[in-house]
């Protein structure tokens, strides 16, 4: 174990959070324990990160490259990888989908 930072916890988040993620939007919170939320702490943050990738791709015209960035995800491809796998599409398809109801 690193520091303070316990298994499944990103580098640069230690479980009091008192340091944060430069270059990357803050989480306010500290993730929740698997008792409450039945998702590691590694889950919830993606799971958050996720989250601000939708709302972004839905509401801003940022490239999908600086949109992972802006969420935290290491690359794009991450991003994309991530998201396929927790919504059944890749951004640019959600983005399509999304701009198609408007």
């Amino acid at each position: 174990m690193s520091g303070n930072r316990p298994p499944g916890y990103p580098p640069g988040m230690t479980r009091s959070c008192s340091s944060t993620m430069p270059e990357k939007k803050e989480i306010s919170t500290c993730p929740p324990d698997r008792s409450s939320t039945g998702a590691t702490p590694a889950a919830w943050v993606r799971s958050r990160r996720l989250d601000e990738a939708r709302r972004l791709l839905e509401a801003a015209s940022l490239s999908i490259d600086q949109i992972a960035a802006a969420c935290g995800f290491g690359s794009p491809i991450t991003l994309r990888q991530n998201f396929m796998s927790a919504f059944g599409s890749t951004p640019s398809s959600y983005r399509r989908r999304f701009d198609a109801r408007a």
